[in-house]
């Protein structure tokens, strides 16, 4: 039986649908477009007219703001911390990989995925060698991003001395590649380097005008003056002796001239030209690298709201570094499985920001444990960002003052964190079936009574006689003894 739909009044097989609508129409063999030899170039305007390579965004660096920038933006993702989630499988495929990345400078390792950001790719090459009979990776290595390009099937190919411009195609589970805005039409991604080029350049221009300026109008000049026919050699001799006197002091000219020093005219709102046109650049690189520019400058004005704002903002670009670094890391977490536990499920690395102690909080927590508060396991971890394994005990507080605290150890001692297997060894001889017996022993004349046939007003009437007969000793003895494992438990940090 032919399978298949409906399809504007006529009936169309899967077969003829795969063929129509399971390949891929729009490649770029197919759309006229420029390339060398199956080469892809990049596609960065500012290369294109530079007629130069992605080492001219290296440069840039030197600059000491765009240096800033860099190093505020690549220190909020390197100062996150990771862990390996195993997302409660504790194998041993889960250990091994813990094991493998806590050897791996993770940090070092972060700042050079991080380049991607900046140049817009960052090939990370991986080492791999046999640990234990395991294919383990002992590093990733950043590589320079103008060693390598992308041909027209977006394939990695490294620009080798036997083949400079076409380049080979990198080895298969070999290179991992960190990348900034890219896409199909754009493999190379988006460098935000490329963003800082021309206000870098004139950048550049301002200082070289402003130094020339100060030099010329900073200082005071030296104008000299000669009588009427006077001889050129007097007047050359004259002109040697001021270009001395500008260095040394010394001056020596005929007695009939003189050397009067001139200030010159206000050019305070000329210079201020070149010092707002520096500013405005490193405003850019600001806005560009880390997204405004509160945490690289503080400028003359401002408020609180807006600093908190621009904070906002820069931690949103960080955290979108930190999803790239991530996605890396995962992705060397599966060739791992591939290679070593392709059965084991597979665990991921987070990175996460340590979260600040609410101050406010703890004070008023502080305070409530004074007065005797406990507080249970899953409210610290809640409310601290703590692990299970960082509360080793939840001790009781200690009573203000020196005789509070001898008379609260002396009613309550607290029992020491080695008893805490006793104490529930003490929970386990209590069983509700135990409970039961003693509470249906308690009341056993009552159910007598009841099952006498007698009438309510009757069973009433001879309650209050059968009250007496009850005996309540093993059941007051059964809750006194849950009563205070119960508190035992519960200053042993075992009762959350």
């Amino acid at each position: 039986m032919n399978k298949g739909l409906w399809l504007s009044g006529r009936f169309v097989n899967f077969s003829e649908l795969q063929q129509g609508m399971g390949g891929e129409v729009a490649t770029r063999k197919r759309r006229w477009e420029f390339s060398y030899m199956g080469m892809l170039p990049n596609p960065d305007p500012i290369l294109k007219r530079q007629g130069r390579d992605i080492d001219v965004y290296k440069d840039l660096q030197s600059d000491a703001h765009i240096s800033a920038c860099i190093q505020s933006r690549k220190a909020g993702v390197t100062a996150l911390n990771w862990e390996i989630n195993r997302g409660g499988d504790k194998d041993k495929a889960a250990s091994a990989i813990d094991d493998m990345f806590h050897k791996l400078k993770v940090e070092r390792i972060l700042e050079e995925i991080l380049e991607a950001s900046l140049f817009g790719y960052q090939p990370m090459e991986i080492m791999w060698r046999i640990e234990d009979g395991l294919l383990v990776p002992y590093d990733l290595v950043g590589k320079p991003a103008e060693w390598f390009c992308f041909d027209d099937e977006n394939r990695l190919r490294f620009r080798t001395a036997e083949k400079p411009l076409l380049g080979e195609v990198v080895p298969d589970n070999k290179f991992l590649i960190g990348t900034h805005g890219a896409s199909y039409s754009n493999p190379y991604g988006l460098g935000e380097l490329s963003r800082c080029f021309w206000p870098a350049a004139f950048k550049r221009g301002g200082w070289k005008f402003w130094s020339i300026f100060g030099e010329k109008y900073g200082m005071p000049w030296l104008m000299a003056k000669y009588p009427p026919g006077t001889e050129d050699k007097v007047k050359d001799q004259l002109l040697d002796s001021m270009e001395r006197a500008v260095q040394d002091a010394i001056l020596v000219m005929p007695d009939n001239c003189s050397v009067e020093l001139k200030e010159s005219g206000s050019k305070g709102g000329s210079a201020d030209v070149y010092e707002r046109l520096i500013a405005r650049a490193d405003a850019e690189f600001s806005k560009t690298l880390v997204g405004q520019t509160l945490t690289t400058e503080v400028g003359s004005s401002g408020s609180y709201a807006a600093a908190q704002t621009h904070f906002k903002v820069r931690a949103d670009i960080v955290t979108a570094d930190a999803k790239m670094a991530a996605a890396i890391f995962n992705q060397l977490i599966d060739l791992i499985c591939l290679f070593n536990f392709p059965e084991a499920k597979r665990p991921t690395l987070t990175l996460y920001a340590p979260e600040d102690v609410d101050k406010e909080l703890a004070e008023r927590d502080e305070i409530l444990s004074r007065i005797g508060v406990r507080f249970s396991r899953k409210y610290l971890k809640e409310n601290y960002n703590l692990a299970e394994d960082d509360i080793d005990a939840i001790m009781p507080p200690a009573a203000s003052g020196q005789q509070q605290g001898q008379a609260f150890a002396e009613e309550s001692p607290t029992p020491a964190n080695d008893g805490v297997a006793e104490a529930m060894d003490a929970a386990g001889t209590i069983t509700p079936a135990e409970l039961q017996q003693q509470a249906e022993g308690l009341l056993k004349p009552v159910i007598a009574l009841i099952r006498s046939g007698a009438t309510r007003e009757a069973i009433l009437e001879k309650l209050a006689g059968t009250w007496p007969q009850m005996d309540d000793h093993a059941l007051e003895t059964m809750l006194a003894r849950a009563m205070f494992v119960s508190e035992l438990l519960a200053r042993t940090g075992q009762g959350a």
